[in-house]
């Protein structure tokens, strides 16, 4: 079977609160809020549209009761092997970056930054770079690609994994000595059996 869903990460590089909408051919429908210089992902797959977009005061005396008007800023269409996706208004020449203050601008450069760890870790890995770099945790876990459908990695670990639940008479608290047993070998059992 052949997956064709992928991730959309979505990054605001702009002092603009913007909204990602999923373009129905319609209105869009709302999936996230994007405050400035910040991401929102979602679930998606090639060929899927959506558009971004930013409230502006209205211009004219308009007998609704809104008072604002959806300014459409970038429209996105899904690519295969495209997750990341990013409105610069800098690049557009809409912001200016010596107009942000202090904190707009640590986050424009953290952004900035980023995206340009984005290219290297694509480059060096194959893969794009989903998260936000340099806040995101060291990983604790790792991953290993597949080379075929149903492959299976084999993992030695000194974490605890139960196949069935311990029965309820074992699942009281662990005195020091049970707690800070012999790790260093993961095959050794604590001296209580499950039965």
């Amino acid at each position: 079977p052949e997956f064709k869903g992928q991730a959309g990460k979505f990054i605001n590089v702009s002092p603009f609160h913007l909204m990602l909408y999923w373009d129905d051919g319609r209105d869009g429908v709302r999936i996230a809020d994007l405050p400035p210089f910040e991401a929102a992902g979602t679930a998606t797959f090639p060929v899927h549209k959506f558009f971004l977009s930013r409230n502006i005061p209205k211009k004219h005396n308009d007998k609704d009761d809104d008072d604002e008007d959806m300014e459409i800023m970038e429209r996105i269409h899904m690519q295969r092997g495209e997750s990341v996706y990013i409105y610069n208004a800098f690049d557009k020449g809409l912001a200016k970056v010596e107009e942000l203050d202090d904190d707009e601008l640590e986050l424009y450069h953290l952004q900035i930054n980023n995206i340009e760890f984005a290219k290297q870790y694509r480059e060096f890995t194959g893969r794009e770079w989903l998260s936000l770099y340099p806040l995101r945790s060291k990983p604790m876990y790792n991953m290993w690609n597949a080379d075929y459908y149903k492959q299976q990695h084999w993992v030695a670990t000194k974490e605890t994994h139960f196949v069935k639940e311990p029965p309820e008479h074992l699942l009281g608290r662990l005195s020091d000595n049970e707690m800070h047993r012999d790790r260093s070998d993961p095959i050794k059992r604590d001296h209580r059996k499950l039965e």
